[in-house]
């Protein structure tokens, strides 16, 4: 019986990484990670395409991502405006 063993986004993007900085050969580099260079050619093709990022690549994700930021923002804007009155 044959066991898969599952790699995480961000070793994935480390081993990627690895490859694209062009210090080893790619050879070298699946040697190393015990990978399969078509594996490697896979993980890279997706690092290329942006999914192996953490951010949302959907429009819904990135409606979500802007209204924190936005959140986030206005936050700021309250804390550095209470800041300032407390200094008067």
């Amino acid at each position: 019986m044959v066991s898969y063993r599952k790699f995480s986004k961000e070793q994935k993007r480390e081993v990627v990484e690895d490859a694209l900085s062009g210090q080893l050969s790619k050879a070298a580099i699946c040697r190393k990670h015990s990978i399969s260079y078509s594996l490697l050619q896979h993980w890279t093709e997706a690092f290329e395409h942006g999914r192996l990022n953490n951010e949302p690549t959907t429009e819904a994700g990135l409606q979500e991502k802007i209204e924190k930021l936005e959140r986030m923002v206005g936050r700021q804007a309250m804390e550095i405006e209470f800041l300032k009155k407390t200094i008067e």
